[in-house]
């Protein structure tokens, strides 16, 4: 028994692509990333963490084997590791950048006692 095969839609033209899926909306406030936007020093700090702790946790998967290659099979040196390397040593550089030009409390002011009264030469030796 044969169907008859349905001639395939061109919603294209519609606007809707059959494979693409419109994103939900946000539905809670601060869900969701807005690409393009500029992080303070505590949001870039905290991110840079963990992209420190994720490179940490790939290289973890990523040790020397017996036979001399990387646990995932590739010959050393593995540009997975030196990649992770090289994330972890940038992102250490920035928190370094970040913490040194943390703001500086202030300190008032005090107020300065007048030096004592000393004599000039010629005024009060003569």
């Amino acid at each position: 028994m044969c169907r008859a095969i349905a001639p395939a839609r061109n919603d294209a033209a519609a606007g809707h692509i059959p494979w693409h899926r419109p994103p939900r909306p946000i539905t809670t406030p601060g869900e969701g990333t807005v690409m393009g936007k500029a992080l303070d020093a505590e949001q870039f700090a905290a991110y840079a963490r963990r992209q420190i702790h994720a490179a940490l946790d790939i290289l973890d998967r990523h040790h020397t084997d017996v036979l001399g290659l990387c646990a995932c099979g590739r010959p050393q040196p593995c540009s997975v590791v030196a990649t992770c390397h090289h994330a972890i040593a940038h992102y250490q550089a920035k928190l370094a950048v970040v913490g040194a030009t943390q703001p500086l409390r202030l300190v008032a002011r005090r107020p300065v006692a007048a030096p004592a009264a000393v004599p000039r030469l010629g005024s009060a030796w003569t």
